[in-house]
Order: C-alpha cells, then sequence, then structure tokens
C-alpha cells in the first residue's frame, strides 16, 4: 500500500522536466511474491541449522517452482561453504567452475583455498592459479609463495610478486618466511627494497619492525635505519641535527622531512625553531617546503594563533593549493578582518558559493549593505547551506527546487532486462544487503544515466533508500528531493523524537547525514545503524548491554539516537548546534572549541577545527531545514542562526564547569 501511495503521488504532480507514465502492476514486476520470501528463509534455515535433508526437500520446491530462480545459486554457495567438509571436491569444484572468475564465486573461492591450504597442497596449488590474486590475502598468497618457491631460481622467478607483499608496513605473515628467505639468498632482497619498506613502516608508526628490518641492512647503512626508528619513535629526535653532519642530504633530508611533518601536530615550537635552522646537508625541494609551510599554516589557523595569517602568506608565496585559499579565508574570518576578506577574494576568479556568502558578510560588515544583498538573493535561490544562511540573512524561505518524476514502461521494460539488477533487488527483498550490494555495484556499471536513474527510483519504491539515495547522486540528479531526502522508518522516527521530545526533522537529519537510512550499515569506528549509535554509548545510555545485532534494529537504533541528542542536551547546551556537533565530535571537544567572547555563530561554524565536524554541522543544517519544510514544522536552527551569536554562556553549568577545569 505504502509502494503504491508514493506512485500514485508521482502521477498527481505536474513534472517539471519530463512527462514520463507509469502504472502501479508494473512496478510491482520488481517486487518478490511472499512465497519466495518464506521458501529463501526456510532454506537458508535449513542450511544454517545443518539440515540436509530439510535442505534437499526444500530444493525440490525451488526446482519445482521456482526452477532456474536468480536467488538459487546464492543458496547453493552456501550450502557448499557450509557442508565443504562433508562434500566431494568435484561437486564444490564443478560449482565454482560454473560461475568461474565473477565475484558472485569469490567468498566460496577464497574458503575453498583456506579449506585446501591445510589439507592438499597440490590441489591448492592449482586452484590458486585459477584465482585471481587479489582474491588472495596475505596469508593464503604466503602459503602459496611457500609451496612453490623452495629455490633461489624460484625466487628469481616470482620477484615482482615476492616484492609486492614486502612492500607493507606491517609485519608479513609468517608463511611467507622461507620464501623471503630464497628471495634474499638471490640478491633480490636489496637495501633499497628494505629502506623502502623501512620508510612505509615509519609512516606508519611502528618501530619494532623498524628493529627487524634494520638488521637486513648492511653494516654501513644500518644507522641510517636506526635514525629512521628513532624519529619515527620520538620525531623531536631531530632537534639532535648536529649529529648527523657526517650524513649526504640525499640521506638525511628525507629523514628530518618526515620528522617535521610529525612534529607539527607536537610540537609547534620546536618545529619552527628547527625549520627556521636547518643545517646546510638538509635541503628541502620547492615542494617539500610548500608542503611543510602549509602545514604549519593550516595548524596555527585551527588553533587560532596570532601567526596563522603569516603562515598562510609565505605558503601563498611558495604556491597554491585550493585548501590553503579554504584556511586563508577562515583565518581572515575568524578574525573578522572583513576588508582582508574582500581584497583576497576580490583577486580571485569564479568564486565558490562558500566565498560568495563571505563576501556578501563582508560587504554587509562594512556597510555595503545593497552589494550585500544582491548576494545573499542569488544564494539564496540555491539548495544548499550557503543559499539557507542567506535566505536566512534575508529572513525570507528558503529554495527547494525540487521536481518529481516517474518511471516510464520503456524504462521499466529495459531494467528487467538487467539480470544483476534483478539479481540486486531480490538479494535485498530478502535481507542480504551485502551480497544485494554487490551486484547492484554490479548492475550500475552497465546501465545508462536514465537506467541509473530508474533503477533508483525502483530502489526508492522498494525501501532500499541508500542505494536510491546513491544513484540520485551518481547519475547527477539533485532535485528529486523525495527520493535524496526519504521519510524512511516513519513509525520508529516518530515514536523516538516523541518519546525523546526531539524534533522528527532533526533525527531524520541525522539518520540522513549518518547512514542514509541502511539499519546495517557500521563505520570504520565500529558504529552501527541508522544514527550510527557506538555500542558503548548504547550501554551507557540504557544502563544494559546492547549487542551489535539490536543496534540494526530500527526501532533500538532510533531510540538510542534520540536519547543521545536528549542527554547531549542536559550535558552541554539547549543549542541545537552544539548539540549537532557534540553528536559527531564528542561534547568534550566541543567545549575546547567555543570562543571566550560572542561571535557570530556563522563563523564559529565556519571555523570549527575538525573539517569532519565542521561539515557535518552544515550538512545537519541543510538536511534539517529540507526536511521541516516536507513535514511541514518549524526548523529547529530558525531561530538561532540570523546573525545569532554563541559563547561560553549557552553552555549549560555542568558543561561550563567541565571547560574550565581543562582550561
Amino acid at each position: 500500500m505504502f509502494r503504491k501511495a508514493i506512485l500514485l503521488f508521482f502521477l498527481m504532480i505536474p513534472l517539471c522536466h519530463v512527462t514520463v507514465q507509469a502504472d502501479y502492476q508494473e512496478l510491482s514486476e520488481f517486487a518478490l511474491p511472499e512465497s519466495v520470501h518464506t521458501l529463501f528463509a526456510q532454506t537458508k534455515l535449513a542450511i544454517r541449522t545443518k539440515d540436509r535433508q530439510q535442505y534437499w526437500r526444500l530444493q525440490k520446491r525451488w526446482e519445482k517452482n521456482y526452477p532456474n530462480h536468480l536467488l538459487l545459486p546464492y543458496l547453493q554457495r552456501f550450502y557448499y561453504q557450509t557442508f565443504m567438509d562433508d562434500l566431494p571436491t568435484s561437486v564444490i569444484e564443478a560449482f565454482l567452475t560454473r560461475h568461474a572468475q565473477t565475484d558472485f564465486i569469490r567468498s566460496l573461492q577464497f574458503h575453498y583455498l583456506a579449506y585446501l591450504s591445510t589439507r592438499d597442497r597440490v590441489r591448492f596449488n592449482r586452484w590458486v592459479k585459477q584465482t585471481p590474486w587479489h582474491w588472495l590475502n596475505p596469508r593464503l598468497q604466503c602459503q602459496y609463495l611457500k609451496n612453490i618457491v623452495q629455490t633461489v631460481a624460484a625466487a628469481k622467478e616470482h620477484d615482482n610478486v615476492l616484492a609486492q607483499l614486502w612492500s607493507t608496513p606491517q609485519s608479513q605473515d609468517k608463511r611467507c618466511d622461507s620464501a623471503f628467505t630464497y628471495w634474499r639468498k638471490a640478491g633480490l632482497l636489496t637495501p633499497e627494497r628494505v629502506m623502502s619498506r623501512i620508510k612505509l613502516v615509519a609512516a606508519k608508526g611502528n618501530p619494532r619492525l623498524i628493529v627487524y628490518l634494520t638488521s637486513l641492512l648492511p653494516d654501513t647503512q644500518q644507522s641510517i635505519g636506526r635514525l629512521w626508528g628513532q624519529v619515527a619513535n620520538s620525531p623531536g629526535y631531530i632537534r639532535r641535527l648536529e649529529r648527523w653532519g657526517h650524513l649526504s642530504s640525499e640521506t638525511l633530508s628525507p629523514i628530518v622531512y618526515f620528522g617535521l611533518r610529525k612534529l607539527i601536530w607536537e610540537d609547534m615550537g620546536l618545529t619552527q625553531s628547527l625549520y627556521a635552522d636547518l643545517p646546510a646537508n638538509v635541503r628541502f625541494t620547492p615542494s617539500q617546503d610548500f608542503s611543510l609551510t602549509k602545514m604549519i599554516a593550516i595548524r596555527q589557523t585551527l588553533n587560532h594563533e596570532v601567526d596563522s595569517m603569516y603562515w598562510l602568506s609565505k605558503a601563498n608565496r611558495l604556491g597554491q593549493a585550493d585548501d590553503l585559499s579554504y584556511w586563508t579565508i577562515t583565518s581572515l574570518i575568524r578574525e573578522q578582518d572583513w576588508q582582508g576578506v574582500k581584497a583576497y577574494l576580490y583577486k580571485r576568479k569564479d568564486l565558490t558559493t562558500r566565498e560568495q556568502y563571505w563576501l556578501a558578510r563582508a560587504h554587509a560588515h562594512s556597510g555595503s549593505d545593497d552589494l550585500a544583498r544582491r548576494t545573499f538573493l542569488e544564494l539564496a535561490e540555491q539548495r544548499h547551506y550557503y543559499g539557507f544562511m542567506a535566505a536566512k540573512q534575508l529572513n525570507q524561505s528558503i529554495s527547494l527546487n525540487a521536481k518529481e518524476l516517474v518511471l516510464d514502461s520503456r524504462q521499466l521494460n529495459r531494467l528487467s532486462q538487467s539480470k544483476p539488477l534483478q539479481t540486486a533487488l531480490a538479494l535485498y527483498q530478502v535481507g542480504e544487503r551485502w551480497w544485494a550490494l554487490q551486484a547492484w555495484n554490479q548492475a550500475m556499471r552497465s546501465l545508462t544515466e536514465e537506467e541509473g536513474l530508474a533503477a533508483g527510483l525502483v530502489a526508492y519504491d522498494l525501501g532500499w533508500h541508500d542505494r536510491a539515495i546513491m544513484a540520485m547522486a551518481e547519475f547527477g540528479e539533485k532535485n528529486l528531493l523525495d527520493v535524496r531526502f526519504p521519510q524512511a522508518f516513519v513509525a520508529e522516527f516518530r515514536a523516538a523524537a516523541a518519546e525523546h521530545k526531539q524534533s522528527l526533522s532533526w533525527l531524520y537529519a541525522i539518520a540522513r547525514r549518518e547512514s542514509a537510512f541502511d539499519p546495517e550499515v557500521r563505520s570504520r569506528t565500529n558504529a552501527y545503524g541508522l544514527m550510527q549509535i557506538l555500542p558503548e554509548t548504547a550501554n551507557y545510555l540504557t544502563r544494559t548491554p546492547v549487542s551489535k545485532n539490536r543496534l540494526k534494529k530500527p526501532e533500538i537504533n532510533t531510540d538510542i539516537g534520540a536519547r543521545y541528542l536528549a542527554y547531549l542536551e542536559q550535558k552541554i547546551s539547549a543549542h541545537p548546534v552544539l548539540v549537532t556537533a557534540a553528536y559527531n565530535a564528542g561534547w568534550k571537544r566541543v567545549l575546547q572549541w567555543l570562543p571566550q567572547e560572542e561571535m557570530d555563530l556563522d563563523i564559529w561554524i565556519e571555523t570549527i577545527p575538525f573539517k569532519e565536524t565542521r561539515e557535518y554541522v552544515q550538512a545537519i543544517i541543510t538536511y534539517e531545514k529540507i526536511y521541516a519544510a516536507q513535514i511541514e514544522q518549524d526548523s529547529i536552527f530558525d531561530d538561532v542562526l540570523t546573525y545569532a551569536k554563541i559563547s561560553i554562556d549557552d553552555l549549560t553549568p555542568i558543561a561550563q564547569r567541565a571547560r574550565l577545569s581543562k582550561l
């Protein structure tokens, strides 16, 4: 019923660019029958519980009712992987051969090779040769090399592969040791290759491995290896430059450059002192000088140091980069040097929307109200953060510039011919999200722009919102706001908002930014679900252990996300911008970013030290205002943006005491 309502809604609205036709019957062809859902779940359960008799009974039902169904190979692969120990190798190999070299078979082939690696050396070696090398992990690669590199001649034959395995900043699997030994005996583990790896390891900060690698160098070069290790362990060690007067510039300069780059983030005073007084045998290239100067300038700007403009100007004289321009403008804004903002931006061509906004702000501060208004009016017609901020300066409504689009019969027919897309949609509907994503990515590579957009609309209709959002971005359609900013999991979000007295549009905006409404996504920092909740945060807020699987449930995740916002409001401030920043960066960090004196809110947002948090806050403000317009409610940011001020007075008493204790 929900999907039909969406389609009827689209059909009732006049279209801005394209008039197309579609009906519910055509769109419903992409939906799996309930009987397939049930049969798939029963079959997978039989495999998981290792009930082989039940599996074969269900297999007969597949053959009778749904022969050659797109989902059947996925169940068969799961079966072969589960019962690998009990099945003849010929059966598994026949299945692998039938689907050879396709991503579909990759995981099974990997598990089969892992299985063979401890049981059948000959068969293992033969199947490695039939497997794309990048499908193997280092353990299997090393096992293969251990099997075949047992002479100096074999090491020479496999020089490229061994060099690739060697060039890693981590300790390699012990199975590679024997192959590396023959490689070294062949004279191919040269000092240059050892030194190259030492530099990789130093960059990753693993001094212990450098100790071992240094032992592989000739005696005359081991002091250089130790020096790399000492600087990697403590970059301040480069203050002892006078001890290294005997080293050539070619040897010493890379070490000092590496040390200074690390030291910038640890001790700026020492960095500037050492950089200003380099010995004669340390000579940097122009690009290295620019890189160091730029890093110092950005670091000083982030710390709001008074000499930031000196370093930015120096870096500008050495070379120009987009991020350097960004930080030059940021420093001028932070200092509220409005004449400097105008002077700098007048020299630039094709100003970005950010630069246009701040030029208008500079005009307003300088009394050039007409110039400011003209730019604000132009920006306010656009749908982005600076456009919305410009609209607030003018005290007018934001422009959404939305349009609606539906599918036509021809697009649907073409999509129905795409086996990867059909497979992706089927897998999504039975809950196989990871495999669905692989099939979806394969399908996207073969679709035209029109077909890709149509596929995104089908995904939207099926509730696969993250893929719909990505399709709109990939194929350049920014104005289908119902698809790009869906109101997903309506009951769960409404319940969470009501329970914890939070704005529904705010919750939607955070989920849109955090997960694009994928309830099963996990971040690199181990955050889970729609609102990207860390398990430790969930445990703290609920006072009970919350499993990772429970965090993937929309009703639990949205509840904890809303509860976390309420907690942050009590902990740090009722100010929605501060709470938004704290949701991303942690409330204690946000405390340290607040100015002692009052500051314009838009200036504070613009100068948040963490790029991720700065962009996060800007995105949430933008998304929330879009959602507020969609659901016809007031934006929570409306009352705080227009020339609003922010200071430590906005903090709760608890947060103020915590901030003072850190200063």
